[in-house]
């Protein structure tokens, strides 16, 4: 007789023994009375080891852990479990030990009572060790562990029949509140068979020969091991792919006394080697839905990292631990896009929490979705945009996104914070997903939004742009990473970037000769068209401004955009963005604009200082101020307004102004002119690209006779006698 037939026959008669002892003390163990912490005092636990059988990173190994409880003498003669029956049992590995159930058969609640799992459905054995009427000792050796079919919520389970007589369910769960590792609970144990210990082992590769010894079959239901898998070898556990780090697992448990007292134990640590024979070949790229240059797109993209699950002899694939994706420069974010954004707080998010995601769904800028080896459907979330935390573009914290991504089937949540820095005075965009979940997967999928709240604008010029992402593998966390290119193409609307067509509309909103009405200034350029950096205008004769009755604004406040409000005579807005649906800002519930009235500025007598504060959706930019200086002609007094350089990209954003208006409303402080003859409101913009425009609006006012016209002329000489020919009066 072979080893494995003599194992198998020390079990059976094993078995036989104690289900014989269960059957006949089975109605005192029913009745056993539970000991209180109060009287036996609190839980604890006397040993506990856990780890894998080979240290090679990657390996399909066996897991075992074994753990007793403390126990306490009650002063009769009987050893208790120290503060009673234990309730929850629950073991944390460490994050990177993985099991994939999709590889073994499952078992049913109703073939697991009736001892009948499926012989292909065993992953494991245990052994039970109980405390009852005082005594403790072995109740059942190399009990057979089985794949269960897990029920809603749970992301796999596990079921063993103890002695046919009582079934317990190990529950397994990913720690999203914490390190995304696994957690295997035993739920409600049978306080009326309290435990006292269990050592378990399960089985790296189940349907591998070596196993066949302590598996058992339904066909004799199940009380004899003895038999083959009858199922090709698949791998179903995988040990972590991070060397050189010592990683231990945390025994948990409460009793059904006192279920507000637990008791924990940490295993001796294991340090995994060989991750240099880890293989890792990701793939990554990107499609663009639009070939148009300079407008807002949807951007897709993919992440692929094959797997190597399928050989039981070989090793698991690393998982993803830091991906960095640098768009191609000239692919920024848009401003268009924050019109009804709102941001997502860490809060809501609930990260490092079993919390539900409850980010807001104006916050929602995409879709993500993820298949992973170890589920049998595809997780699907949401891209959202998190609350600002810094004024620093390329500090990661300014702009930030979260992924969010479930199984409602299997009660899978993961939550992933990312960073995005914006380079200050290009706009690229660069974004970083560290400390990722030791957990395998095989295709990530994003898609952002499209149309015109898309939050990323394409390249203003026509060409391929490359997309570089930089994937770093937990086997190699200092090594250079691995790089995957990937490009898309922008071939349309090429033109529009060398092009400067600039319009101007102003007027008063009053056009009656001699009175006072407001003076408004509409200046825009089409969209994709080249920015406007800077205007002279130039005011018709006779339309001027009481600027003896506004307090002139200090040339620092006016620097700083900080003036009184005795100082405004008026506010601007401005449409930003790509597309044909700008951002306007002021934007409601945000910080008002305002222009306001200060004094001599680079050579002129007077000048405006133009305060806009760049706050949209979630963002908050600053606070942009233009000055303007106002030169007074010496023969007419006709006013031209020079403005100084116009921002066309703040803290990494581009604004793509489309549309400036200025408008002058402090009550009688414009005038319009008494000439009702027409005239004309000229100016000159300047583009990015340094083409100068000259454009000009109609003006002209009205009711000129209704001005009253009565002088008076009076003279007289002064001095006497100097009335006569050839004098020289006074």
């Amino acid at each position: 007789m072979n080893t494995s037939e003599t194992r198998a026959s020390v079990v059976r008669s094993a078995r036989t023994i104690i289900v014989a002892l269960l059957a006949a003390t089975s109605a005192l163990l029913l009745g056993a009375q539970v000991a209180s912490a109060d009287e036996y005092g609190v839980p604890g636990i006397a040993s506990f080891s856990a780890g894998v059988s080979n240290l090679q990173a990657g390996a399909h190994d066996d897991v075992s852990t074994s753990f007793f409880l403390n126990t306490r003498d009650d002063g009769a003669g009987n050893t208790r479990m120290a503060g009673g029956p234990a309730k929850n049992v629950t073991v944390q590995l460490p994050p990177g030990l993985v099991g994939n159930p999709t590889t073994v058969a499952t078992c049913t609640p109703a073939e697991l009572s009736k001892y009948h799992c499926p012989t292909a459905s065993q992953v494991g054995v245990m052994d039970v060790y109980v405390n009852f009427q005082g005594i403790v000792g072995l109740l059942v050796a190399n009990n057979g562990i089985f794949n269960m079919v897990p029920n809603r919520g749970e992301v796999a389970a596990f079921g063993t029949n103890i002695a046919q007589t009582t079934t317990a369910r190990i529950v397994a769960s990913v720690r999203t509140d914490g390190d995304y590792g696994l957690t295997m609970t035993v739920p409600n144990s049978f306080d009326e068979l309290p435990l006292y210990g269990t050592n378990l082992t399960i089985w790296g590769v189940p349907a591998d020969p070596s196993h066949d010894a302590l598996r058992f079959s339904p066909t004799d239901g199940n009380s004899v091991p003895g038999h083959e898998a009858g199922v090709p070898r698949r791998p179903f556990i995988s040990n972590p792919a991070e060397c050189g780090v010592p990683r231990s697992a945390t025994l948990t448990y409460n009793t059904w006394n006192h279920p507000e007292l637990f008791a924990s134990a940490t295993s001796d640590p294991q340090t995994l080697t060989g991750c240099d024979k880890l293989r890792f070949d990701p793939a990554f790229t990107t499609t663009s839905d639009t070939r148009q240059a300079g407008a807002p797109f949807g951007l897709g993209a993919d992440l692929t990292v094959p797997q190597t699950d399928g050989n039981p002899d070989g090793l698991a694939t690393p998982p993803l631990k830091k991906a960095t994706v640098a768009l191609p420069e000239g692919v920024t974010i848009s401003p268009s896009s924050a019109d009804g954004l709102v941001g997502c707080t860490d809060a809501e998010l609930g990260l490092h929490t079993n919390d539900p995601v409850t980010c807001p769904d104006a916050s929602r800028i995409g879709d993500v979705s993820l298949q992973t080896p170890l589920l049998d459907e595809t997780l699907t979330g949401g891209i959202y945009v998190g609350t600002q935390q810094s004024d620093d573009p390329n500090s990661g914290r300014m702009f930030r996104i979260f992924l969010e991504l479930q199984s409602q089937e299997r009660g899978l949540l993961i939550k992933l914070p990312g960073e995005l820095g914006v380079d200050p005075a290009t706009g690229r965009v660069t974004a970083t997903f560290d400390n990722n979940p030791a957990l395998p997967f095989n295709h990530l999928r994003l898609q952002f939004k499209g149309g015109a709240r898309a939050p990323l604008r394409t390249p203003k010029a026509c060409g391929i742009y490359t997309t570089r992402a930089f994937l770093t593998p937990y086997s190699a966390p200092d090594a250079a990473p691995v790089e995957s290119d990937s490009s898309f193409t922008v071939d349309q609307n090429c033109d529009l970037a060398g092009k400067f067509e600039p319009t101007l509309d102003a007027g008063v909103t009053n056009p009656t000769a001699g009175g006072s009405s407001a003076f408004v200034l509409n200046v825009g350029r089409p969209n994709g068209q080249q920015d406007i950096t800077s205007m002279k205008i130039t005011l018709p004769p006779g339309l001027l401004a009481h600027v003896g009755s506004v307090p002139l604004c200090a040339d620092a406040q006016a620097a700083s955009g900080t003036c009184s409000a005795a100082s405004q005579v008026g506010q601007t807005t401005i449409a930003a963005g790509a597309g044909t649906s700008p951002l306007h800002v002021p934007q409601p519930g945000k910080a008002p604009t305002a222009v306001y009235l200060a004094g001599p500025y680079k050579g002129a007598p007077f000048s405006l200082s133009i305060v806009v504060p760049a706050q949209a959706g979630p963002f908050d930019l600053g606070t942009v101020v233009v000055r303007a200086a106002l030169f007074v002609d010496p023969v007419d007094a006709h006013v031209t307004v020079v403005s100084d350089p116009i921002p066309t990209i703040l803290k990494g954003i581009p604004l793509d102004i489309q549309k400036i208006n200025v408008t002058m409303n402090r009550s009688g402080f414009m005038v319009n002119p008494t000439s009702c003859a027409p005239m004309q409101i000229t100016a000159t913009l300047t583009s990015v690209g340094g083409i100068d425009v000259p454009v000009a609006s109609r003006f002209q006012v009205g009711d000129c006779q209704a001005l009253p016209l009565t002088p008076k002329l009076a003279i007289a000489l002064s001095g006497r006698r100097q009335t006569t020919e050839g004098k020289h009066p006074a």
